[in-house]
């Protein structure tokens, strides 16, 4: 018998009201994640899962034109408080130094009280905010640092009996010879190798290798700071990426939001989501239920995300993301539309734009016929991230009947901007 709700909500999961402050500059490792998304600080995908409710805290402005769009159809929240600074100043450090304390009391009222605060990544800065604001954290920093570390979790799989590829590791602090012995061991096996930073996210730390590369193991190595370790692992051609987010409740009760393909591109860097799978969705979801069982004895409390991958030789764990995941976003949405009817395939893709279409009005006029209006739940899409819009990106859902139904949606809209 199942012991965790299936499909459910992150939103609502939290409770009510919320007030989210979801920026992910404090992410450890972020100066690489930057380098890999240089738009990333303009994301605003919270701003259309938050319910009418909620407070959502930016960093600059949404467009307006999506704005009104997202109210004309009933997501997202009008109460936004924008918080200006300098650019590479966080969100939870925006919170403590523009006197954003007197915009939440006048914005929640007497519902104030019972507010809680979710930021992208629970760690130390957004402990510090949530408690300049007076507001419960749902999250748990001493856990979530330690679930960030990809060497950590591969030991824990193992003491749970998760199956993960087989690895060695290298540190900074080895000879060059030493690196050179332990990553041509590696070579035998495939011919390739992947090497893993110990923390990074958005494929910031992960570098793919076919041949022994002595001068960029010099760079890698070299740019790291004295004592930090890489994963140095067999790569395995992918049959398909298994995405599985969950959310572990104050109680302790466990909620599976949905088990997804993670679309890379390059075969290493996300690009979106879908459903339905064609791996072994039922073993993905035994797995992943035993390392949330894992987080919950430990006290975890949040979302977290856990990615895999599917190899000829079997499905392995691969990390754990600890915090907010780009996959949850999209199927909150899902998880709404659900209230109007089926969503029997879902995906969310990055979409790049040309320059004469970046502003949603323009855009809303190019996909009409296909946006969502409030009514259908299947053949249409819905904009979830238009925060980068004006640096040539957005991020979007669609859904149809099945995979091949919402990929020719995509194909249609691309189609489009041409």
């Amino acid at each position: 018998m199942e012991e965790y709700l299936r499909h459910g909500s992150f939103v609502e999961s939290l409770g009510s009201p919320r007030v989210f402050a979801h920026d992910i500059d404090t992410l450890p490792c972020f100066s690489g994640i930057i380098q890999q998304v240089p738009d990333i600080r303009k994301y605003d995908r919270v701003l259309a899962i938050a319910r009418a409710e909620d407070v959502v805290y930016l960093k600059s402005p949404p467009d307006r034109a999506y704005h009104q769009w997202l109210c004309e159809v009933e997501l997202g929240s009008k109460n936004i408080v924008v918080l200006k600074g300098k650019e590479d100043s966080s969100l939870p450090e925006r919170i403590m130094n523009n006197g954003s304390k007197n915009a939440l009391d006048s914005l929640l009222g007497n519902m104030r009280h019972d507010a809680v605060f979710s930021p992208y990544y629970g760690g130390r800065l957004e402990r510090k905010a949530s408690e300049h604001l007076g507001l419960f954290m749902y999250s748990s920093t001493e856990v979530t640092e330690e679930m960030d570390n990809k060497i950590v979790f591969k030991q824990i799989c193992r003491e749970l009996d998760i199956p993960v590829v087989e690895d060695s590791i290298i540190t900074t602090e080895m000879t060059e010879s030493e690196v050179c012995r332990v990553v041509n061991h590696m070579f035998n096996r495939t011919g390739r190798v992947i090497l893993r930073g110990e923390y990074g996210a958005s494929a910031s730390t992960i570098h793919v290798l076919s041949y022994m590369d002595e001068v960029c193991f010099h760079e890698i190595i070299g740019n790291s700071p004295l004592g930090t370790r890489f994963l140095v692992e067999p790569f395995y051609e992918k049959l398909s990426s298994p995405s599985s987010v969950w959310f572990i409740k104050q109680d302790g009760m466990i909620v599976h939001l949905r088990t997804s393909n993670q679309i890379l591109e390059n075969g290493i860097s996300h690009l979106g989501n879908e459903f339905p799978v064609r791996f072994d969705e039922g073993f993905v979801d035994r797995l992943s239920f035993r390392f949330a069982k894992y987080l919950a004895n430990r006290g975890f409390i949040g979302p977290f995300g856990l990615d895999y991958i599917e190899t000829k030789e079997g499905i392995f764990a691969t990390e754990c993301n600890p915090r907010m995941t780009g996959a949850i976003y999209p199927w909150e949405i899902v998880y709404l539309l659900e209230r109007k009817g089926p969503v029997r395939a879902a995906r969310s893709e990055n979409i790049s734009l040309p320059k004469e279409l970046r502003k949603f009005k323009v855009l809303r006029k190019v996909w009409s016929d296909v946006l969502y209006t409030g009514d259908s739940s299947e053949g249409v899409i819905i904009p979830y991230n238009v925060g980068p819009i004006k640096a040539g990106k957005i991020t979007v859902l669609g859904t149809g009947s099945s995979i091949k139904e919402v990929r020719e949606l995509f194909a249609q809209i691309k189609s489009r901007l041409s």
